[in-house]
């Protein structure tokens, strides 16, 4: 009988900038069915916020800082062979800098999606300051 893939392993951090990081997995059992795709569910835990990614009605972040799925092709970067397991790797994009986020991932076959792993935790590099407004902003110089 088929089923949904089992739960994956939890993500190994490979590598992060101030906006993306490189992750690294093996494959779950597929339980009799090819995994079509992946899913990364990422949450935005703490970090600073500019004012373009806050809501000014709220003062909430935007939900797409909040939480978001996206959906991947798990095997389209194969890495290297770990203790008899092929490995894979996949970036995440449009994280936001000095962030602290917690992501997981689970994978689809034709059962539908299974159980998402356990999450991983990482905080992005901080990124460049803001350009400032104007030269002339600070009276008195």
């Amino acid at each position: 009988r088929m089923a949904r893939s089992d739960t994956p392993q939890p993500l190994r951090m490979e590598s992060s900038t101030c906006r993306d990081c490189t992750v690294s997995f093996s494959m779950p059992h597929a339980n009799g069915n090819s995994i079509a795709e992946a899913v990364f569910v990422i949450v935005r835990v703490d970090g600073p916020l500019a004012d373009d990614d806050v809501d000014p009605a709220s003062g909430s972040p935007h939900a797409n800082h909040q939480r978001r799925e996206l959906e991947f092709n798990p095997y389209a970067e194969p890495a290297d062979v770990e203790d008899g397991e092929e490995r894979y790797t996949a970036t995440i994009t449009g994280l936001l800098p000095g962030t602290e986020y917690e992501v997981c991932w689970a994978c689809r076959n034709e059962c539908g999606l299974g159980e998402c792993s356990d999450g991983m935790h990482f905080t992005t590099k901080s990124g460049l300051p803001d350009v400032p407004e104007s030269l002339f902003a600070l009276d008195g110089f």
